[in-house]
């Protein structure tokens, strides 16, 4: 049977991380519920790790949380664009012959 990359990784970190406890780094852009969840679930001691039963109600606050801020950003930059549109298009008929006649004067003078 061929090893694959993860099987060699498991055989060479595999001690080292549950010996002396190497855990990867955590992104400071990551929610801090859901790091906090993380890094709680590797403490070293099995004793002090929280039970999934816990676990889990704090891993769907997190996404909850993860969610609330996503929709907020996309609320955010809807509103922006759409007022980026309104004040870039005409609101009637005459102003955009005005913004057209604005733009052929404006290219004249290129």
């Amino acid at each position: 049977r061929q090893m694959c990359i993860r099987d060699s990784i498991n055989a060479e970190y595999g001690p080292r991380i549950v010996i002396d406890g190497l855990r990867p780094s955590l992104d400071e852009s990551w929610d801090e519920r859901l790091r906090e969840v993380i890094a709680d679930c590797w403490l070293h001691s099995e004793a002090r790790r929280p039970p999934m039963s816990s676990v889990t109600p704090l891993l769907e606050e997190a996404l909850e949380h993860i969610k609330a801020q996503h929709d907020a950003e996309k609320r955010h930059k809807r509103a922006a664009m759409a007022h980026s549109s309104e004040s870039k298009s005409p609101k009637s008929p005459k102003e955009a012959d005005k913004a057209t006649r604005k733009a052929h004067k404006n290219a004249r003078k290129l």
